[in-house]
């Protein structure tokens, strides 16, 4: 024994301080040109090295002598390779093969001896054909520049000098019988016909058999080429210069690749965009175009919608289609009217939509889909997002099949998800299989083995499991998968995002109906307010005064007055009704990411719906003040307890909910200081994340003129506190007076 180290020890330790494939470039392990060659040498048993591979290997190692001396191994203490010499003359497959380092001297020399010629294939080496002329001239060559000849090469030599002096063709190395080749952006392996390395290959996943060339197919992931490696050394496969170079490649791919992922900035300009990215919506929108198809998997409040309005515009992919759950419909409509100004955007629904042949994108939930699949094949789109994605979690469900089968052929493929689909590898194998990417993580059975933790029990195969989970984000990232955390980019967003999500309403008749009651009614008060005014316009301004003073004491007119804010409340709560089916859904797709949320509401009834529906912690002003604590308690410290349902008025005041980043308003007060001084019961000390404030509006109602109002007297407020000059608003009278005016009825 000795206690020199071993050349495979010495790759070894330079691999075990590269853990991470340089995705640090932080000058420990391997550089980005060695990693993949070097990781392949650590995970292949030494006594598998071909001859070539210990020299390379040993010359390798030279740039790494200072990292070899931090951890006690001296690089001069290595023996050379005994198994091939640094200057050789060899003799295989009818041609002479002159091995050495690169030296200027012995290039010119060896170039002085006949039919000298350099190649890369098999081996890096200069070949010369067999005559008299090349032997004799090798013979000065290797005793005057020190080279070792073989005993091939040496009884070669000696044969040829005692044959006459013929002329010999020129001989090219011949192919290997057995290699790896690289064509046409894939590994190929090529063998005779043997049974045993075939169930060999069969090991690899994602393989396929060309039966009309008879090779084996490979795809280009990190994952092949360190197999290919080690089968290549076990099988003694010929790796031809192309295939080494395309192993080095994806290597260097998959790094890069993986750092764009996570990239937080990105040189990017889109013409024609209706507004300006954030950087790391940039960095997401770059890596999504150069992939193509691709996870936008963005935390809740970062932008995936615009992300992907975005990628659409940058690669001019129209017509494009967008299926998501019915309660985003139409925010998906507003939001591609924003983004893709002078673009056509249609909504299609249940019944028959004429046009939309013709618009630019067309929006449409899951669960009509089925209906619209044929015409929607028929189109030719260029781009199909499908939002909320884990909607096709289910194999066995229609709308995965329908979404399956519509996205065949597509170019761009976007899935958008704020759920972190790493928890549940199971859910992700119908939607890796639509978007296309499934056999890029090596196929349906070695992705359920492998990260589903897959087994078969009595039952049959059972692939609720997890495992491997750095390894599967790894994949993803290098593949098709972006994501940014708000606690990475919080830097860039502002302490608190608003955003109105219009919802669709399904008792549109009966709003419709309360809506015309009310306006009738306070149009009436307007007329006779109108006719009062003209009536005493001809007073002094003290007349005046004292004449609407002595109207406003009236009873009667007190108790319509009255009324009118009955009516509109009623007609608030007709709203809130008829967009319940659509806020449940909203609430379920969030919850989904596995955040938590803070939900406000303006009405009991509503308010106790919801608590009831979710079996959620409630706090109304009905809740006991002890009881109020329990609930803030449980909502803040169990990790289960991801809603809490509060009225705007009793949750509004005293509580701390910073166990939350996100609260959904689903009615809305009259003063925008009673929904700030909501909204700050998440934002306030002890908040680590930007706060995101979601309005869930009814769309076309009195919601979104109580919106409008509310953020047109913030802006009044905010800009009198500046001490600027600003004219004051009353919420309900300026509603009033709108709905007076109900739209020109």
């Amino acid at each position: 024994m000795t206690n020199e180290p071993s050349l495979y020890s010495a790759i070894q330790a330079i691999a075990n301080n590269d853990p991470d494939f340089v995705r640090d470039r932080n000058e420990i392990g391997f550089n980005a040109y060695d990693c993949a060659f070097g990781h392949l040498l650590a995970e292949t048993p030494p006594d598998l090295w071909t001859p070539r591979q210990k020299y390379q290997a040993w010359s390798m190692l030279r740039k790494y002598r200072r990292q070899l001396a931090d951890v006690g191994i001296e690089y001069d203490a290595i023996p050379v390779p005994t198994s091939i010499a640094t200057k050789l003359v060899d003799y295989r497959d009818g041609a002479f093969r002159v091995i050495f380092d690169y030296n200027a001297d012995l290039v010119t020399a060896i170039k002085a001896v006949p039919s000298a010629h350099f190649s890369r294939y098999p081996i890096v080496a200069w070949y010369v054909r067999p005559s008299r002329q090349a032997v004799e001239a090798l013979l000065d060559f290797a005793p005057r520049n020190q080279f070792v000849c073989t005993p091939e090469a040496e009884e070669a030599m000696q044969e040829i000098l005692l044959e006459p002096d013929e002329p010999v063709a020129e001989v090219k190395p011949p192919l290997p019988t057995r290699r790896v080749e690289w064509q046409d952006g894939t590994f190929r392996l090529v063998f005779p016909y043997d049974p045993a390395l075939v169930n060999e290959v069969r090991q690899f996943p994602s393989r396929k058999f060309d039966k009309e060339n008879k090779v084996w197919i490979l795809p280009a992931t990190l994952e092949t080429v360190k197999a290919l490696t080690v089968f290549a050394a076990k099988y003694e496969f010929i790796i031809t210069p192309e295939a080494q170079d395309a192993c080095k490649q994806v290597a260097q791919e998959h790094v890069q690749a993986v750092e764009a992922s996570r990239a937080e900035d990105a040189d990017l300009n889109i013409a024609g965009l209706g507004g300006t990215l954030r950087p790391f919506q940039k960095a997401a929108v770059k890596y999504a175009l150069a992939k193509k198809r691709t996870y936008l998997a963005e935390e809740m409040g970062l932008g995936k919608t615009v992300e992907a309005l975005a990628v659409i515009q940058a690669a001019n992919a129209y017509p494009a289609v967008v299926i998501c759950p019915a309660s985003l419909k139409l925010n998906w409509q507003r939001e591609a009217r924003k983004w893709l100004p002078g673009k056509r955007v249609e909504v299609l629904n249940g019944k028959s939509n004429g046009d939309w042949q013709k618009a630019d994108v067309v929006v449409l939930n899951y669960d009509i889909l089925g209906k619209w699949l044929e015409p929607l094949k028929a189109h030719g789109f260029k781009a199909i997002v499908l939002d909320e994605c884990h909607y096709i979690k289910n194999h066995k469900a229609q709308r995965t099949d329908h979404a399956t089968e519509l996205a065949k052929g597509i170019e761009y493929r976007l899935w958008l998800t704020g759920t972190p689909v790493l928890n549940r590898p199971k859910e992700l194998l119908a939607q890796l299989q639509a978007l296309g990417r499934l056999n890029d993580l090596g196929g349906f059975w070695t992705f359920a083995k492998r990260y589903c933790d897959g087994y078969q029990d009595r039952f049959g195969w059972n692939l609720d499991g997890a495992a491997h989970l750095d390894e599967l984000n790894e994949k993803l990232r290098a593949t098709c998968y972006v994501r940014h955390e708000k606690s990475k980019v919080l830097k860039e967003l502002p302490p608190k995002t608003r955003t109105t999500i219009p919802l669709p309403i399904d008792n549109r008749p009966e709003y419709e109906d309360a809506e015309a009651d009310v306006v009738a009614f306070v149009s009436q008060l307007a007329v006779e307010d109108k006719a009062f005014r003209e009536s005493i316009a001809h007073l002094s301004k003290e007349e005046q005064k004292e004449a609407i003073h002595r109207r406003e004491q009236d009873v009667a007119l007190k108790a319509r007055r009255a009324e009118q804010l009955v009516r509109i409340e009623a007609l608030k709560q007709c709203a809130a009704r008829g967009k319940q089916a659509a806020i449940k859904d909203w609430v379920d797709s969030f919850l989904e990411s596995g955040e938590k949320l803070v939900v406000f509401g303006w009405h009991q009834a509503v308010v106790n719906s919801l608590a009831k529906e979710y079996n959620a912690p409630v706090i109304t002003g009905q809740t006991p003040i002890a009881e109020r604590q329990v609930n803030v308690d449980k909502f803040q410290n169990d990790k289960a307890c991801r809603l809490i349902v509060c009225n705007i008025q009793a949750g509004g005041l005293g509580l701390t909910l910073t166990a939350a980043s996100n609260a959904a308003f689903v009615e809305f007060g009259w003063n925008p200081g009673t929904m700030a001084q909501a909204e700050d019961r998440i934002h306030r000390i002890g908040q680590e994340d930007a706060v995101n404030i979601w309005n869930l509006a009814a769309a076309d109602t009195i919601d979104e003129e109580i919106l409008a109002l509310i953020d047109r007297k913030a802006t009044v407020v905010d800009a009198a506190t500046e001490g600027q000059k600003v004219e004051e608003i009353n919420v309900i009278d300026e509603l009033v007076s709108r709905l007076a005016k109900a739209k020109g009825k």
